[in-house]
């Protein structure tokens, strides 16, 4: 992952990496290429008029041949989501994916017009023209992310890839049944060992009883009826194919069970282990949404937790936000920074020393109260010597006594005043 990230951003010391990644995506490609392929591969072939299959990829001519594949998909895509196809001329000799400015314009202009519209604004071939004046390694992270991205979500329909992922979801499947055919086992051993338990235990503790018959029958007895009580709960969850290996586990004693339930769970256990790393293979693990739509993620081959930015993760989201933030800002009036500086200028321009006035005479006014309670307080302290700590008219214990309410009280009529003239003012401005 390092290597990848020094690659997509490089520097001085990343050019280790960029090989790197060059191998990767030359590997990458001639998979993508062969299977699954291209659509239409006689007609995107190369300048010399070879086919990407017949070329030979080599670092220098990496970014045309994937300009090509790019092209070649992108042409499918508008085929497949438009059904608009392109009506080949027959006097045309150069392919239009080689085509320069003026040759193109040309094309666009001619009776393929509608699907070259629909080309242009296809996403892949917007990476594909992003390769048309620049090499792969001189696009931008976001670029090079984006390319790389396509490349994999389309070896997803590589042959050997489809194998491999139904094998692996056959695998997870037939350890799922096996798990929970061994914790099946598990509760059964559990009830039955708890059972032959509380057995041993009361027939340690039964007190001896006067005779030998009535000491030897009585805890049979209830032994006999705990073990008939219990079997009637498990009959219902009982399979054909475990009742011997029950019938032997009932002759073992409690110390025995004990052990054999220790090596079960730890084989449950290890099995568990098994089933998360086969299920890490299909897919990485999302541990949710934020409120800002952005995703939380694991990855099995790197550690640490992944942040998914809502560009990538929500894209119709963030189209919607951006939308409503255009609405709001127009019923607002604003529509420039200039509308901005209007609004500020006209606030600047409000006319509030009278406001000013009121404001500081009511707070030098709270001042001079609060002066005269805090020396009313030290009087009082001083005579009573402590006596009377709860009579204070000050904050004591989170709880505001009589004449600081009615000064808050005094203060927020005073406040809602002002705000009523500062209204006042502004609608006689407006008219």
């Amino acid at each position: 992952l390092d290597s990848l990230q020094h690659a997509l951003v490089p520097n001085e010391h990343s050019s280790e990496a960029e090989e790197e990644l060059f191998s990767v995506m030359t590997h990458l490609l001639v998979c993508a290429i062969e299977d699954p392929g291209i659509p239409n591969p006689a007609r995107h072939t190369t300048i010399l008029g070879q086919s990407l299959r017949q070329a030979d990829i080599t670092h220098a001519n990496l970014s045309e041949i994937l300009r090509i594949y790019l092209y070649a998909n992108a042409t499918g895509e508008v085929k497949a989501l438009t059904g608009v196809h392109f009506e080949r001329d027959r006097e045309k000799r150069v392919a239009d994916h080689h085509q320069n400015d003026n040759e193109m314009q040309q094309t666009q202009s001619g009776k393929n017009a509608q699907y070259y519209e629909l080309l242009h604004n296809n996403p892949t071939y917007k990476l594909s023209d992003l390769l048309k004046d620049k090499p792969f390694m001189a696009l931008s992270p976001t670029n090079k992310a984006e390319i790389l991205a396509f490349i994999c979500n389309e070896l997803l329909q590589n042959k050997a890839v489809i194998r491999q992922i139904e094998s692996s979801l056959e695998s997870v499947a037939h350890q799922k049944k096996e798990k929970w055919l061994l914790d099946t086992k598990i509760r059964k051993l559990k009830m039955l060992h708890g059972r032959k338990v509380r057995s041993e235990a009361m027939e340690k503790a039964q007190p001896k009883m006067d005779g030998e018959g009535s000491a030897a029958d009585s805890p049979a007895l209830h032994k006999d009826d705990l073990l008939d009580d219990e079997e009637n709960e498990m009959s219902e969850n009982e399979s054909v194919g475990t009742q011997p290996e029950e019938e032997e586990d009932n002759k073992l004693s409690g110390e025995e069970l004990g052990k054999k339930l220790e090596k079960l769970v730890k084989t449950s256990e290890m099995q568990l282990q098994s089933l998360n790393t086969a299920m890490l293979q299909l897919r990485a693990t999302c541990f949710g949404q934020d409120r800002y739509f952005r995703r939380y993620w694991s990855l099995p081959k790197a550690g640490g937790v992944f942040v998914e930015a809502i560009e990538s993760a929500d894209p119709d989201e963030l189209e919607n936000q951006c939308r409503l933030d255009t609405c709001n800002m127009t019923n607002a009036g604003i529509k420039s920074l200039s509308d901005i500086n209007n609004i500020v200028d006209n606030v600047e321009k409000i006319n509030d020393a009278s406001v000013d006035k009121e404001v500081s005479s009511i707070v030098g006014n709270n001042e001079e109260d609060n002066g005269k309670i805090g020396l009313k307080l030290t009087d009082d302290n001083e005579n009573e010597h402590r006596k009377t700590p709860n009579r204070l008219s000050v904050f004591e214990n989170g709880e505001i006594l009589d004449k600081n309410e009615r000064n808050l009280v005094e203060l927020k009529k005073s406040v809602d005043d002002i705000v009523q003239n500062l209204e006042r003012n502004l609608e006689l401005q407006k008219d």
